[in-house]
């Protein structure tokens, strides 16, 4: 899979630039990037050439603290991103994470953000998805903020870090990372991330929409259909395990014969998109299993049943997989 940012991206900064009073163009154009993606911000840009803009905006700039200050301004346009709005109709600061590392390839698909917990903490940090991309301190610096500043985003009050963890080296002036911050920041660290206390992720979220969220989340997974499943097998096949599931696990040999094929070059089919069945099987099963689980009538069991399984300890094993998480953990967590 070819590594991939939205433009809408590029269009946020190409905004943040015009209001420091400077032309985007050259610089979009030394970064590999055609000024014209600011026209269409649901095209995709290589990753490569998202880091070289913020570098050579940086350098523009003369600005060596520009990724935290994109990061501080990009949660500011959230009415353009349709990510940020999910998250702002969000129940709790919780669910909002949650739906943020669901949704998250919307903006990037080079790294997949997740919740770490311990003892009394949550570390918000994320993996590398491929080995072939390694995210500089321009990319950890503009995430990070990115999360600092929807915490402060999505509730009334204030919430604070507890610590903000960053592999690379400490810069010589970390002014503004403690003007942004306001916490602890600790440099050469194992993972890049921001440290919140877990009590946080179970308060409410300031002016949610539920209405407005069931709209939007039907709305982001459109997108990441059309962005990676354009007309493929794939879609096809998660379409028919969306239809059959609440009847039984969808097997295999039933989804290929709806599609007038063998069940081997239905393998073959899938093997050339670079994915496998059981694969696409838990992507389904995941994705509705949180959004079952946030139906306040809708219990476990049922959820267990609903998603295929004959025993409700294969679903508990199966979330925790998927998760890091029991079912019972998760909404604990979100509630």
């Amino acid at each position: 899979m070819k590594l991939s940012t939205s433009a809408s991206m590029v269009c946020m900064i190409s905004k943040y630039l015009k209001e420091k009073g400077i032309n985007s163009e050259p610089i979009l154009t030394q970064a590999g990037i055609s000024p014209e993606v600011i026209a269409n911000p649901n095209d995709r840009i290589p990753v490569k050439n998202f880091v070289k803009l913020l570098i050579a905006a940086q350098h523009h700039m003369q600005d060596n603290h520009f990724s935290l200050h994109i990061g501080e301004a990009l949660y500011s346009y959230p009415g353009s991103n349709l990510l940020f709005s999910v998250m702002m109709n969000s129940p709790t600061v919780g669910v909002a994470f949650e739906n943020f590392f669901r949704y998250h390839n919307l903006m990037n698909d080079a790294i997949q953000p997740k919740i770490l917990f311990k003892d009394t903490y949550a570390f918000l940090t994320w993996d590398i998805r491929s080995s072939h991309f390694r995210a500089s301190s321009h990319v950890s610096e503009a995430l990070v903020c990115i999360f600092n500043m929807a915490l402060r985003q999505l509730v009334e009050q204030d919430i604070k870090p507890y610590e903000l963890h960053f592999r690379h080296p400490k810069p010589k002036d970390t002014r503004e990372h403690q003007r942004i911050f306001q916490a602890p920041v600790l440099f050469n660290q194992a993972r890049d991330g921001l440290v919140i206390d877990r009590r946080h992720l179970k308060q409410p979220v300031f002016l949610a929409d539920s209405n407005l969220l069931e709209i939007l989340e039907h709305h982001a997974m459109d997108r990441i259909h059309t962005i990676y499943l354009p007309d493929s097998w794939s879609e096809k096949v998660i379409r028919l395990i969306e239809k059959k599931l609440g009847f039984g696990k969808p097997a295999i040999e039933s989804i290929a014969r709806e599609l007038a094929l063998s069940t081997r070059s239905l393998q073959d089919k899938l093997k050339q998109e670079g994915t496998i069945f059981r694969k696409l099987l838990d992507m389904v099963r995941q994705e509705l299993a949180i959004q079952y689980m946030q139906a306040p009538d809708i219990s476990l069991c049922d959820i267990a049943f609903i998603m295929g399984y004959s025993e409700q300890s294969a679903f508990n094993h199966a979330f925790k997989r998927w998760t890091g998480k029991t079912p019972k953990q998760y909404l604990r967590d979100i509630k």
